[in-house]
């Protein structure tokens, strides 16, 4: 008779079913994950705004984060539905003016021109914009560099946390 060896794996009909719960969207690994993206989301979101410029306050107060899907399948942005936040981010290219009508109103509102002249002042701005262009800000690139140890630390963490919750 030959020898025989038995090996027995405690919890595998367990592991087996948290991830079945994970792939359907529920169980604790869900609440997790969840959080953890909620979390990583809101430290990416007030370092962006951090270094958001600040004219009205319109475009930091319009950055928001959103989660998308259910795990193990999901998703998060951080972003602005505002259509002057691209050229803010990257800079305007030299070789086209922007809109007068919208540097009419800051003009107006910094009070930077004589009463009147508001448009005169404001086609001159948009005229050396569209000659130079503009620098970027880079709140979002910037943003994202200062908040990614954060959000790696947060994401070990959930790490550690699902290992300790299958040895369990």
């Amino acid at each position: 008779m030959a020898d025989e060896t038995t090996l027995e794996i405690q919890g595998y009909d367990e592991l087996l079913q948290r991830i079945a719960e994970m792939e359907q969207g529920s169980g604790p690994f869900t609440t997790l994950i969840e959080g953890t993206m909620l979390s990583a989301l809101a430290t990416l979101e007030a370092a962006i705004k951090e270094r958001t410029p600040v004219n009205t306050g319109l475009l930091r107060g319009s950055i928001a984060s959103v989660m998308y899907g259910r795990p193990p399948f999901i998703e998060g942005v951080v972003g602005t539905p505002i259509s002057y936040g691209a050229p803010v981010e990257y800079g305007r290219a030299a070789g086209k003016m922007p809109p007068v009508d919208a540097i009419e109103y800051w003009v107006r509102r910094k009070g930077i021109a004589p009463e009147g002249q508001e448009h005169r002042v404001a086609f001159l701005i948009a005229r050396a914009i569209g000659r130079r262009g503009t620098q970027g800000a880079y709140m979002f690139r910037d943003g994202f560099e200062a908040a990614r140890p954060l959000i790696e630390q947060k994401f070990d963490l959930l790490l550690d946390q699902m290992i300790q919750a299958l040895a369990q």
